[in-house]
C-alpha cells in the first residue's frame, strides 16, 4: 500500500492514515504477551510433547524451543517464582533441548549438545522437584 501525503501543515491525511491503521492493527493482531499469545504456544507445546516428539526436526525443534523461552520471559513477569505453568514449560523444555542433542552430535555441534544436555538436566531437575509425585502426564 502506497499512500501520498500532503505537505500542507494541517493536513489530517497521516493522522487518518495512522489512526486506521491502528485500528485495523490492533482488530487482528494482539500484544505479543497477550493471554491467546500464551495459550497457543502452551497448545502448541502439547501437541508436539504428545504427537511430534520423537520425529521432530532440528529446525521445528529450534523454532518451539524459541517459543518455550520466550512464554518463560512472561511467565517470569506474570507469576515469578515456580508454579505449576512454569514447571510444565521448564518439562517441555527440557525435553525438546535434549531431543535436540542427537541432531546437534550429527552435525558435529559438540558444544552446543553439551550445552543444552546441561541446560536441560537443570530445566528437567526445577520441573521434577516442583512436581514431585503429581507428574504431569498431559
Amino acid at each position: 500500500m502506497f499512500t501520498t501525503f500532503a505537505k500542507k501543515p494541517h493536513d489530517d491525511s497521516l493522522i487518518d492514515f495512522c489512526r486506521d491503521f491502528v485500528h485495523r492493527a490492533s482488530v487482528i493482531t494482539h500484544h505479543p504477551n497477550h493471554w491467546a499469545i500464551q495459550r497457543a504456544i502452551t497448545a502448541l507445546g502439547i501437541y508436539l510433547r504428545n504427537h511430534r516428539q520423537t520425529a521432530m526436526g532440528l529446525e521445528l525443534s529450534e523454532w518451539y524451543v524459541k517459543c518455550l523461552r520466550y512464554l518463560l520471559s512472561i511467565l517470569d513477569i506474570l507469576t515469578p517464582g515456580i508454579t505449576y505453568s512454569r514447571a510444565n514449560v521448564q518439562l517441555q523444555l527440557g525435553w525438546a533441548l535434549q531431543g535436540q542433542c542427537e541432531a546437534l552430535k550429527s552435525q558435529t555441534k559438540y558444544d552446543q549438545a553439551q550445552r543444552n544436555s546441561l541446560e536441560a538436566l537443570a530445566l528437567l531437575r526445577k520441573s521434577l522437584k516442583f512436581f514431585k509425585h503429581d507428574f504431569p502426564t498431559q
